[in-house]
């Protein structure tokens, strides 16, 4: 019997309470191997480069594919308030990615907010 690892990684906002996080990118720094994030501009509010599965073309984007609450999300990662965020889950095999085609050929990032409920 072959086992396939997995390398998803729900990344459980809980961690907040260890160290306070101020971006999306710090959610999502350092938890997971294969995942780097640099900010080259030194602008405030300015979006980091994430890349999931490193560079796999020279002229298109390396960009992963951002779910946010089951939507395609394509506006700024720091329009994304980290205290919303419930969970969130970095996709890099191709296996668990095919369910999103070419648009999820760098990755994905499938990011759940808090909803609200009954009290």
């Amino acid at each position: 019997m072959y086992l396939a690892s997995c390398s998803s990684t729900s990344l459980i906002s809980d961690s907040k309470a260890e160290r306070p996080i101020h971006s999306f990118a710090e959610t999502i720094e350092g938890k997971q191997t294969g995942v780097l994030i640099n900010s080259f501009s030194g602008n405030p509010g300015a979006s980091p480069s994430i890349l999931i599965r490193g560079i796999s073309s020279i002229n298109a984007s390396t960009e992963p594919l951002i779910i946010l609450d089951g939507m395609r999300y394509s506006g700024p990662l720091s329009m994304i308030n980290p205290n919303d965020i419930e969970s969130v889950e970095v996709l890099k095999n191709p296996s668990e990615t095919s369910i999103y085609g070419i648009q999820g050929a760098n990755g994905v990032i499938v990011i759940k907010t808090k909803k609200g409920g009954k009290k």
